[in-house]
This record gives structure tokens, C-alpha cells and sequence, in this order.
């Protein structure tokens, strides 16, 4: 069956980025598509005898998202549709729109910034459900963005489960991740940022690992978030939803949830699910 992915989110949360990086896996990208043509676009897909349509992405004004979405209903046997939805927190959005200098669509009518924003809120809360997958972009660089699209789009071994299990470490002092599905708190492990030799590194550090693998403490908390990761995700995939996402949460995000996350990345990928890792805290650099 022939794939549509639709694009949508928060304006500023990486739409036009994330439709880029479709564009170099070889999709055909469509801007900003009316949902009055949702059934031009449909029978263009089906009756493409080229290829040039077997992968197709959209991008939809959240505000739009909506209408379009239940037009497709009409065609959920035709085709395989999966929406991507971006979101970001309020400040990085700012800053995002800030650097760039652009104008919200909404502005022109007579909107402020934040009441557009506040608008696109409303409607990404009542959508969030019927995304396949939804991703917070905040403070993630375009690497980052990068290899989580890779991941969504995968055909990879067939073995493995279609639903990838995100995990993705972050500082309690930065705020939680928006997309999380769970989170896990590790601020009761000992800390490597007061020892000062390990306060420069971070969880992917060797220093950092074996000092971390030294604590009883540690263990025990990843015994414990498997044996409940084990039991729930069994439980979650049976709801067909793409992207679980897992947030572990220290401090400032950069010693003990890099590592926690890294640890249970490599333990469930061999169970044999599909994985993907990002350290939101870590990376200093924002890349939109």
C-alpha cells in the first residue's frame, strides 16, 4: 500500500524542516495542501503508475489538520496514511520565530504571536491522540530531528515491532518533555556533576558509565524501570500507536539520564524492539 505521511504542529515546532528531510529520503512533498483537494491528491496517489507518488508527504496548518483528517477517513483503505505531529514549549518556539524573523499566518489577521500560538495549542490538544507519532522538537538540533525521522521511516527488520520506543533523557531544571507518554525520575542517583573531574562530561562518557555502574543504586532503578517497561509496552503496542516515548529526567539532563536512557535503549532494542535515543539537555545547539 502506498504511503502518506502528513506533516503538522505547532508553527515553529520544525514542519518545513522535518518536510526537508523527507524530501532527501526521496518523498514527494506537497506544502500546505487545501483539504478541499484531500480527494484529487487520493486518486493521484492510487493511479500513479510511475513510483513518483508511492512515498508522499504533506504539510497542514494545524489549524487546518482537522477537516483534512476527516476527509482521509473516506480513504484509510486506500492508503496508508500516518501523521507526524511537532510540538515544542513556548519559549523555544519564540526564539525560533525571533531568529528567523517570521510572520504567523494568524498575524496578519490581527493576532498576536502568543494568541496564534495559544490557538494552535487548543487544536493540537483535542489531535494529539489521532497522531501516529508526536514529537517534541525543544531544544533538539536538526541532527536530532534528523535521525528520529529516519527512524519513523524505516523499512527495517521485519522481526522487529512496528512501534518504536523513544527514550529521551532531559533536566527536570529545563522543563519536561511535551510528548512524553512516561517518565521516569533518577535524581536519587548519585550525582556525577558534584565530583569534579566527571562534572565537564556527560553519560556517554566512559568515566561517567563506570562511575554510574559502580552505584547499587543505579542498578536497581534500571531493574526496576524494565521490569515495568517490559509489562507496559506489551500492554501499549496493543493500541497500534508509532512512537512510545519514554522521558528520564536528572537535574540538568547531561550525567545520569544520558546514561539511564542509553542502558535502557540497549537493553529493549535486544528484546527486539525498534529504538531510538535522544539527549534533549545534552546538546547545546538548537538547529532550527
Amino acid at each position: 500500500m502506498k504511503k502518506l505521511i502528513i506533516l503538522s504542529g505547532i508553527s515553529g515546532a520544525g514542519r518545513s524542516t522535518a518536510a526537508t528531510i523527507l524530501e532527501e529520503e526521496k518523498f514527494q512533498i506537497i506544502d500546505n495542501l487545501p483539504s478541499e483537494l484531500v480527494n484529487e491528491l487520493v486518486n493521484l496517489i492510487i493511479l500513479d503508475t510511475t513510483s513518483r507518488y508511492d512515498r508522499t508527504a504533506i504539510t497542514v496548518n494545524i489549524l487546518d489538520l482537522e477537516s483534512l483528517l476527516n476527509k482521509l477517513l473516506l480513504h484509510k483503505d486506500k492508503i496508508d496514511v500516518k501523521l507526524i505531529l511537532l510540538t515544542a514549549n513556548q519559549d523555544d518556539i519564540l526564539s525560533r520565530y525571533k531568529l528567523t524573523r517570521h510572520v504567523h499566518p494568524l498575524q496578519a489577521y490581527g493576532y498576536s504571536l502568543e494568541e496564534a500560538l495559544q490557538r494552535e495549542r487548543k487544536a493540537e490538544s483535542r489531535l494529539r491522540d489521532r497522531a501516529y507519532y508526536f514529537f517534541d522538537t525543544s531544544a533538539v538540533s536538526v541532527s536530532m530531528l534528523r535521525k528520529f525521522i529516519f527512524e519513523i521511516i524505516s523499512e527495517s527488520d521485519a522481526k522487529l515491532h512496528l512501534t518504536t520506543v523513544g527514550f529521551t533523557s532531559f533536566g527536570f531544571k529545563h522543563g519536561l518533555p511535551l510528548d512524553a507518554d512516561v517518565v521516569f525520575d533518577v535524581r536519587m542517583i548519585p550525582n556525577p556533576y558534584y565530583i569534579d573531574e566527571l562534572r565537564p562530561l556527560t553519560g556517554l562518557d566512559e568515566p561517567v558509565i563506570k562511575f554510574l555502574n559502580e552505584q547499587e543504586i543505579a542498578k536497581e532503578t534500571l531493574q526496576q524501570i524494565n521490569s515495568y517497561l517490559e509489562f507496559y509496552l506489551e500492554s501499549y503496542i496493543a493500541e497500534a500507536r508509532g512512537l512510545i516515548s519514554i522521558a528520564i529526567g536528572c537535574s540538568g539532563g547531561q550525567h545520569r539520564s544520558v546514561y539511564i536512557a542509553e542502558e535502557l535503549t540497549k537493553h529493549f532494542k535486544t528484546k527486539g524492539y525498534r529504538t531510538a535515543v535522544f539527549h534533549r539537555d545534552k546538546l547545546k545547539s538548537r538547529g532550527f
